[in-house]
């Protein structure tokens, strides 16, 4: 067999280099991979031939038998994303390369581009579940508060406008308060449920919305938006006192700095 093997090798690289012969070629090398299954540098030789002849499967079967048989991280981390740009670029399956992406990042979590083509894929296929996993893993790895603050963002309007689970959505604006970031976007977003009322339970969410934006418009001195939140909060009130005492505040807030307001344009 060592000898068929050598001398198949030998007319193989006979008919790519000198006579052009691509197809006889690939035929040969593909004989000496039938002796030796492991062999990279046959792999390699295929790998080229099958890119040259433009047969994809051909060329997705290499990477994948390659990516089984080498060992170095950084090098199997390449034939991985090779796989994910032909199946994505040239066969047009990309939904089959997030099982790859997914391995790329066992074995380097922190890779970017896996993370973001894997972010892009799971919305392109409403994979809803499979793209929080994937957010919630990028977390830890995030060290500075506006980057959380992306990322919990990001989870909210996931939760909220794809799985139906407002009260998931509001845990994950309320973390973005907390990371000292911008957060105007997820203030904005928790103000927006005030005014959806056909919400599955709308009242509960309204009265927590209330009940975390009404400190923080009191002491950001933002009177309009507080005298806003204290009046739903106050039509939400389960007994009259409250519902008085909630509205009361309202209109204290509303004189004092209404007046305000316009005495400083007098």
């Amino acid at each position: 067999i060592g000898g068929e093997s050598t001398l198949t090798r030998r007319l193989a690289e006979i008919y790519e280099a000198q006579l052009g012969d691509i197809e006889r070629a690939t035929t040969c090398y593909e004989r000496v991979l039938s002796f030796d299954p492991e062999n990279v540098e046959t792999l390699g030789a295929l790998e080229r031939l099958h890119a040259r002849r433009e047969d994809w499967e051909g060329l997705l079967a290499v990477y994948r038998k390659k990516a089984d048989l080498v060992w170095d991280v950084e090098e199997k981390r390449s034939v991985y994303h090779a796989t994910c740009r032909l199946l994505r670029e040239e066969l047009g399956r990309p939904e089959e390369s997030i099982e790859v992406y997914e391995s790329i990042l066992m074995l380097d979590e922190r890779d970017q581009e896996a993370l973001s083509e894997l972010q892009g894929l799971h919305e392109q296929y409403e994979r809803w579940d499979d793209l929080v996993a994937l957010l919630r893993r990028q977390l830890p790895q995030s060290s500075v508060g506006e980057e959380r603050a992306k990322v919990h963002l990001r989870l909210g309007q996931i939760f909220h406008s794809h799985l139906g689970a407002t009260d998931r959505a509001i845990d994950e604006w309320v973390a973005v308060l907390s990371e000292g970031a911008d957060v105007e976007d997820a203030v904005a977003a928790l103000e927006r449920l005030l005014s959806e009322r056909t919400i599955p339970g709308w009242e509960g969410v309204a009265a927590r919305v209330c009940d975390v934006l009404h400190p923080r418009f009191r002491d950001t001195g933002e009177w309009k938006r507080e005298v806003a939140v204290l009046t739903v909060r106050g039509q939400l009130a389960s007994s009259d006192r409250d519902k008085a005492a909630f509205l009361r505040m309202a209109g204290e807030r509303l004189e004092t700095r209404g007046n305000a307001f316009e005495a400083a344009f007098d």
